[in-house]
């Protein structure tokens, strides 16, 4: 049976040493590696990859005081958490081949399939290989069928203190419309939230700050998410844990590169509490009117329960010391 350290070394970046050791025969770029490498010594903890993801565990670690390191310089664990990066990846793994890893855990954001990226996250060297939700595991297990066995399922969390409703006395008027896909309805949408005479606050993907989100979120009684698919969806979850039910277009496809992928979901985690799918403007329109007539959800109970910092960093150990 492989050991597993109850201190775990974290990395969304390799150490800097790593890249004076594949470039140690190019001379200038080898000594301007020196200098990286010496500063690193002072500091060496900038969150790198998904930050959402890294930062999520992180915090649910310290929270529930385990120990760790994270892109530390020396791995001091032999259990190593690689969350992202193909180049962080094929560090851990060649020390794992050297047997300074004993065992490796890698994802959930490394590849969009195992068979990407010279098939680096199907190694035999990885002992477990996270994605963040069912569809996910279905979609790596068909890719790479040697991965079987060794695809766990580890949703990230979100910080439900500072996503919180600061005041549940304010009536809420406007709809949040969150927009991240070009080739959504978003024209037929504006129209039916015309039609229902709701003001509506539009949020474009990657154009927006945390503040911005949650500011649009505390004025609103609802939010319809337009994006094609999601491995996990982190800002439906920020909406939940503000008490925000969600709408969510399920086209149940997308297309990535020369890839089409099919029976995708747009939000894996929606369930009767937190809010509901749709496909038709017809479905959104008998949502909104329900909505309307009777308020049934209750988000913010479930990420309570369900999908805090500390249940999914607890959720991870689990995984990896069952």
């Amino acid at each position: 049976m492989i050991s597993r350290s109850r201190y775990i070394s974290i990395y969304t970046t390799p150490p800097l040493w790593w890249d004076l050791y594949r470039q140690s025969k190019k001379f200038f770029p080898f000594l301007k590696l020196i200098l990286r490498f010496i500063l690193s010594l002072f500091h060496r903890k900038k969150i790198g990859g998904h930050y959402a993801v890294t930062r999520s565990l992180l915090h649910g670690l310290n929270k529930n005081k385990i120990k760790y390191n994270f892109n530390s310089n020396i791995i001091i664990s032999k259990t190593v958490i690689v969350l992202s990066g193909t180049e962080t990846l094929q560090f851990a793994i060649t020390q794992k081949k050297k047997g300074k890893i004993q065992y490796l855990i890698a994802g959930p954001n490394i590849s969009v399939l195992p068979s990407f990226d010279n098939k680096i996250l199907a190694s035999k060297e990885v002992d477990i290989c996270l994605v963040p939700s069912t569809w996910v595991k279905e979609k790596y297990e068909e890719d790479s069928p040697e991965l079987l066995g060794r695809i766990k399922i580890w949703a990230a969390g979100v910080d439900e203190i500072y996503w919180s409703p600061q005041n549940s006395n304010i009536i809420k008027y406007h709809a949040l419309i969150y927009l991240k896909n070009t080739n959504a309805p978003i024209k037929e949408v504006k129209e039916l939230l015309n039609q229902f005479k709701i003001p509506y606050i539009i949020i474009y993907y990657g154009k927006y700050s945390k503040e911005q989100y949650k500011e649009s979120l505390s004025r609103s009684k609802f939010a319809i998410f337009l994006s094609q698919s999601e491995s996990q969806g982190l800002a439906l979850a920020e909406a939940w844990a503000m008490d925000v039910p969600t709408f969510s277009w399920n086209p149940g496809f997308f297309k990535y590169q020369n890839y089409f992928f099919e029976n995708v979901s747009s939000s894996p985690y929606t369930t009767k509490q937190t809010g509901n799918l749709w496909n038709s403007i017809d479905e959104l329109a008998l949502l909104i009117k329900m909505y309307n007539k009777k308020n049934t959800y209750f988000p913010r109970k479930w990420i309570l329960n369900n999908m805090t910092d500390a249940l999914c960093s607890n959720n991870l150990l689990s995984i990896i010391y069952h």
